[in-house]
């Protein structure tokens, strides 16, 4: 609860420009109050305040963002200004999700020999499980683009996964798209 009231009173705060009056702009109509709570402030006090920021928050029009050259610009919906379109369809972004994890899974006994190459290299991986997390970014087109391994366990397995994952693509992608996974690597 305390979270969410630091929350609450930060948002109020900012969207108020940093202090007790309003910001020049669409949504100053009115002033805001004193975000700040009162240090004698009772719990029930506290509460009652986030209540009143919250239902004053919910009043405002809702906020859309676009990206213009390296600025974030973030202003108030317009009434009958259509929902802001994701980059990407749901639909389109689960198929190739399910797409990279089934390159992985098809991927599992070449990335198990570059880890038993590197327990060869290093026994002290023979003492542990290591839970690896696989990055690969593809083109729109779907070509391999780049790719990470978190941990690293050496350079004989990096460059390994690297061979691994350079002949990855996949189809039927709109986008530019990363991706991640993890998987378990056991001796």
């Amino acid at each position: 609860m305390e979270r969410l009231a630091g929350t609450v009173i930060v948002l109020a705060f900012a969207a108020c420009g940093g202090g007790g009056k309003a910001t020049p702009g669409p949504l100053a109509a009115q002033a805001c109050p004193d975000p700040s709570p009162k240090p004698e402030a009772s719990r029930a006090e506290l509460e009652h305040r986030i209540a009143v920021l919250e239902a004053e928050l919910a009043k405002r029009p809702p906020m859309a963002s676009r990206i213009e050259g390296p600025a974030l610009t973030v202003q108030a919906a317009k009434p009958g200004d259509p929902p802001v379109k994701p980059l990407i369809d749901e639909t389109e972004a689960v198929a190739a999700s399910k797409a990279f994890l089934g390159l992985v899974a098809g991927s599992r006994d070449a990335i198990q020999n570059c880890y038993q190459k590197a327990l060869k290299l290093n026994t002290a991986l023979a003492a542990r499980t290591v839970n690896l997390t696989i990055s690969a970014s593809f083109t729109g087109a779907g070509a391999y683009k780049s790719s990470a391994t978190s941990p690293s366990l050496g350079n004989t397995f990096d460059n390994c996964m690297k061979n691994v994952m350079t002949v990855w693509s996949l189809r039927g992608i709109s986008g530019a798209m990363t991706f991640k996974a993890e998987v378990e690597l056991t001796p």
